[in-house]
């Protein structure tokens, strides 16, 4: 059934998302995935043990046998289709709630918007994710087995990297919203740590380290870039046009000037 992007509050709230992400758009997908893998598994033993062994002469053998590999690229490049359509349909799902969850005041809070210890909790919308990102590796354990989870798991969640980096992009932070979004960030880098997508779980530790641009103060910013992130000029402009402070701290003029002066030197 249908449940509303508002209301994931309690326990019950968030295993209907589950349900709603994982079983509507992966789950079948993932038995369909696992029964053709061990139909190419036992095709692949089957055929070159009893049939292709006796096959006489050698190029006829080695045409059958070619004419296997090629069927079975076939087969898995359906399976790959498979996984790939359904990662797309639960990634859909998934940023609509991300959307909904996500609120303004999580990363631009005021005074009044942070109870004490605030700072220190993922928000709301983070602890949904992850809970999500959790049933998705279960499921892979499940029905994908042994050898395919961590390729899928790697796939996932370089897809949830990417969409999370678009959905992090429209928001406005302050220095308090930015610790908050790095807080954020450290359990996402913890949990596809935990499924063994150890890449992804760099890339997020990564993309907190340029968060720190939305930290630290306006005339800091060009030296973190130069001693410590060493990024290009269109990922530092990523960062610092989401800072609450862009435009009255004339952060564009300060980093404009650095820029020439790195070009006179």
């Amino acid at each position: 059934g249908s449940i509303s992007l508002f209301s994931l509050t309690s326990e019950a709230d968030l295993e209907a998302l589950t349900d709603k992400i994982v079983g509507t758009s992966l789950d079948h997908i993932f038995e369909v995935v696992s029964l053709f893998s061990s139909y190419i598994s036992r095709l692949q033993a089957s055929v070159g043990d009893a049939i292709l062994e006796d096959l006489e002469p050698q190029s006829l053998r080695d045409k059958c046998a070619e004419s296997l590999e090629n069927f079975i690229a076939l087969l898995e490049s359906s399976v790959a289709q498979a996984l790939t359509f359904g990662i797309s349909n639960c990634l859909q799902v998934f940023g609509k709630v991300m959307k909904a969850r996500q609120i303004r005041t999580d990363f631009c809070p005021r005074d009044d918007d942070m109870d004490m210890g605030g700072l220190g909790k993922v928000t709301p919308a983070c602890t949904i994710a992850v809970q999500c990102i959790s049933a998705v590796h279960r499921l892979c354990v499940t029905q994908l087995g042994g050898p395919n989870i961590v390729p899928f798991m790697n796939g996932f969640g370089d897809n949830v990297f990417q969409a999370l980096r678009v959905h992090f992009g429209s928001f406005t932070y302050n220095p308090q919203g930015a610790l908050r979004l790095k807080r954020d960030l450290a359990e996402y880098a913890d949990i596809f740590k935990i499924v063994g997508a150890d890449g992804v779980s760099k890339s997020f530790d990564e993309l907190s380290e340029q968060a720190n641009l939305l930290v630290v103060m306006p005339e800091s910013i060009s030296d973190l870039v130069k001693e410590d992130l060493k990024i290009g000029e269109s990922t530092v402009q990523f960062w610092v046009k989401m800072r609450e402070d862009y435009k009255s701290a004339k952060i564009e003029q300060l980093l404009a000037a650095e820029l020439d002066n790195r070009k006179s030197l």
